[in-house]
Formats: structure tokens, sequence, C-alpha cells
């Protein structure tokens, strides 16, 4: 297994032992492994609802496609000879428990897929999200 950073470590575990190469992310989840720096790795994530909803259900099929071929291609390693980053997908469920984390990103919709490098969105010191 190829390391490099725990958190990252830990992220690879999680895509190998999913069903689909996605990753669910709880609020915490989301706090640390994508909000918190160090971070070096991408995260793409699937911001959606799990209620009977047919765009978000064919987009989540797609966007489950995605996450499956890059675990299939091992986008969730990084290549140190290329230093490239890993690339790891997961998706996070609008609840009664994320709908703060939802209002703070101020989505234009429900379902949306945001792309994250280690420094375009983080936490500041009052605990609100920056976009960098």
């Amino acid at each position: 297994m190829i390391t490099s950073h725990p958190k990252g470590d830990k992220l690879r575990e999680m895509t190998l032992n999913s069903e689909n190469g996605l990753i669910e992310f709880t609020p915490q989840m989301l706090t640390e492994y994508v909000l918190t720096h160090p971070r070096p790795y991408d995260v793409v994530i699937l911001f959606t609802i799990k209620k009977k909803c047919r765009l978000c259900e064919r987009v989540t099929a797609e966007f489950k496609k995605a996450a499956d071929s890059f675990r299939d291609q091992s986008a969730y390693k990084p290549d140190m000879i290329t230093h490239k980053r890993a690339v790891f997908f997961g998706i996070f469920y609008y609840t009664d428990e994320t709908f703060k984390i939802f209002k703070k990103l101020k989505f234009s919709s429900m379902t949306t897929i945001l792309y994250t490098s280690p420094k375009n969105i983080q936490i500041d010191d009052k605990g609100e999200l920056l976009w960098v």
C-alpha cells in the first residue's frame, strides 16, 4: 500500500472497502478529511439528497460510475514520480444534521458536484467555511 499521509491512507482504505469507490461522508468526516489541513489530496464530492428525486438519482448513478472508474485506474493513489495528488470521490447527503453545512456552502442547487483541491476550501479560525 502506498502511504503518503495518514488521512490519505484512511481515505484509500475507505475507497477500497466501498462498493463503488465512493466514500459516504458524515459532517465529522467532511470536516476532518476535506476542510482541515494538511490535506495532500483532491476530493470530488456530490452534495445531494436521499429522498425520491429523479434528477438526484440520475446524477448519483453517473457519479458512482465516475468514482468506480477512478478507483479502477488507481487514481486514489498519489503518483510520487509525477507529483500528482490522489483523487477521492465522496457523497454528502442533505439531512437535518447536515443542513448547516449545505447552507454555509451556498449552493444554487440541492444536487451539486464540488471538486476540491487542498487549498480551495477550508475552515477559518472562527469555524467558518472559506473559499480560496
